[in-house]
């Protein structure tokens, strides 16, 4: 799961998890590279996948760096996004991983746009543990009682002023 924190500000630009970004008219003709930092974003993205994928390989980053020719220090620049990823090392790393390159890219090939509120909610670190936990439900039943029950708890408190 992304930390919410570090993507751009949503009042900043309407940001698509493609990359593509439309500056708000605040901040439009302004200074500071949005592209500069979607692109940081969409890095860390794409790094956490690949840490993700070997971490439920059991793969070491040693192991990893090795099928690439690389250094295990390379490969977690790599993870944090700090280093870029070629498109050829993404592919040579999917092969590594047992996975497509596409499943490294994610959604970030989608043109959704970034839900700016529920971003907000999810800054609440007790929002994004919640949503953690939600998603290692396998059940799809399970995963509707649970929201119905929060739903219910959600109704209650606000009822009760808390």
């Amino acid at each position: 799961m992304p930390r919410l924190s570090s993507l751009a500000r949503p009042e900043a630009a309407q940001i698509y998890e493609s990359g593509t970004v439309r500056p708000s008219p605040a901040v439009a003709g302004g200074g500071g590279s949005l592209g500069a930092a979607v692109a940081a974003m969409i890095d860390r993205r794409i790094g956490r996948r690949v840490k993700l994928r070997r971490r439920a390989l059991g793969m070491t980053q040693k192991t990893l760096g090795a099928a690439l020719g690389v250094s295990f220090q390379q490969i977690q620049k790599y993870e944090r996004g700090a280093n870029r990823l070629p498109a050829s090392s993404l592919v040579q790393i999917g092969a590594a991983l047992g996975c497509p390159a596409s499943a490294l890219l994610g959604d970030v090939v989608s043109a959704k746009p970034v839900d700016a509120d529920l971003m907000e909610i999810l800054r609440d670190e007790n929002a994004a543990a919640l949503l953690r936990a939600f998603a290692e439900i396998g059940a799809r039943d399970v995963r509707k009682a649970v929201r119905l029950t929060v739903e219910a708890l959600a109704a209650g408190a606000s009822c009760d002023g808390r």
